[in-house]
């Protein structure tokens, strides 16, 4: 704050902005500690502040300097960002990350516009951190909008800055990269697509294995951990195709790369419960009713030893995302295991069927229906599980109609499987 007044005094416009970048940087940093919320606050708003007044120095005395421009509004949105993260108010924080995707755009395209013409690598890096910045604050839109036009526009963010950071060879930064514009892949239902960019990260991760020989096991870890990612990916395309057998063995070789990570080979059972959820899946379209049966019983332990293992996991886990990758993947467990004792139930009244005992199958599959309608309750994607609670209640009402030869039963039946 000295320097800043003995700037304004000096009367030199190179002075006042330097001084006030150095000030709004060194608030900005200050409030990443402070603990106290008004204070924080306090001290971000002063920092924007010092940006807010940085940008008329640099409008007026140096319009043509577009690095100092870009720098300036891209620090401008950090720390929009920051204050939207304090926020609470879900419309108000909304429309603060909105105003930091603006600067942080318009400081982008001004940096990009000076290195274009002086590419020093220092300069690339930073402008690659500045694209993933902004790629960060699209995607906490997106959360809050579920707009995919915005995931689309970070995507795009985050594919610049790895190009950016492939330009000074920073194979670690180009794998962080493509391992976000996966996981938005993988948000807008394009498994293909994000397969291909976690083996791109996967590539990139070794490459900085073979370039720091110090940090060769750690790189290498991650390597094959994004080729895990890579094989799940895969795993969710044959599914959506309805290949079983296919998704099957992608999640028999997810297991596999994981139980060789140092990391995450808890996450094994995980995705063998899916492996065998997906056989029992192929064992019921063929008409194997008894050993499908079997196999859903064995997938449903197996995710109920996959929920045990995350529960003793969070407790030793530190990082914030993996916990809430681990809170996410516990949840999963317990609804894949309630699917898996459904599809027993829908099995077991096929079975009764065709014995011909019509009431015992009525039940089950009445049972089976209501586990899904539990389901529909907790679930994020409910596409899969809509059209199976449907044909249990279609099911359900046939066999009661097979029972009282009930006209409107069988006309229920009918409406039920169509829907």
């Amino acid at each position: 704050r000295k320097a800043v007044e003995h700037a304004e005094c000096s009367g030199s416009p190179d002075a006042r902005g330097s001084a006030l970048h150095a000030l709004s940087k060194a608030l900005h940093f200050l409030s990443n500690i402070e603990t106290r919320e008004d204070k924080k606050i306090g001290l971000l708003k002063e920092a924007l502040e010092c940006r807010n007044e940085l940008d008329k120095i640099v409008q007026k005395a140096f319009p043509s300097n577009h690095w100092l421009s870009g720098v300036n509004k891209s620090y401008q949105g950090l720390i929009k960002e920051d204050l939207a993260t304090i926020q609470r108010n879900p419309e108000e924080k909304r429309t603060l990350l909105e105003d930091a995707a603006l600067s942080m755009e318009d400081g982008v395209s001004d940096c990009r516009r000076w290195i274009s013409s002086r590419p020093a690598p220092t300069q690339i890096a930073a402008v690659g951190s500045y694209e993933d910045s902004l790629g960060r604050v699209l995607n906490d839109i997106y959360l809050s909008t579920k707009d995919t036009a915005t995931l689309r526009r970070a995507i795009k963010a985050i594919e610049d800055a790895a190009e950016q950071f492939k330009k000074v060879k920073m194979p670690s930064r180009v794998a962080e990269s493509y391992w976000k514009i996966a996981r938005n892949h993988d948000r807008l239902g394009e498994y293909h697509k994000a397969a291909e960019d976690f083996e791109n990260a996967s590539k990139e991760y070794a490459t900085a294995a073979q370039n720091t020989p110090k940090f060769a096991a750690f790189y290498e870890d991650y390597a094959r951990y994004m080729k895990a990612w890579g094989e799940i990916e895969k795993a969710c395309a044959a599914h959506e195709s309805e290949r079983y057998v296919e998704a099957m063995k992608h999640y028999e070789e997810t297991a596999d790369l994981l139980r060789q990570t140092k990391s995450w080979s808890y996450l094994c059972s995980n995705f063998s419960a899916w492996s065998l959820l997906e056989r029992a899946e192929d064992l019921s379209r063929k008409g194997n009713s008894t050993e499908s049966i079997e196999t859903f019983a064995e997938a449903a332990e197996r995710f109920e030893e996959a929920k045990e293992t995350f529960e003793i996991e969070m407790d030793r886990i530190q990082n914030p995302d993996e916990k809430d990758m681990i809170s996410e993947l516990r949840k999963a467990s317990l609804r894949r295991k309630d699917y898996c004792h459904a599809r027993m139930m829908m099995e077991e009244a096929r079975i009764s069927d065709q014995k011909g005992h019509c009431e015992e199958s009525a039940e089950k599959y009445g049972s089976a229906a209501d586990v899904f309608e539990r389901m529909l309750e907790t679930e994020a994607d409910k596409s899969e599980i809509r059209p199976i609670l449907c044909m249990c209640r279609a099911w359900q009402k046939m066999k009661k109609a097979d029972m009282s030869a009930s006209p409107e039963l069988y006309h229920e039946a009918s409406e039920l499987f169509l829907a």
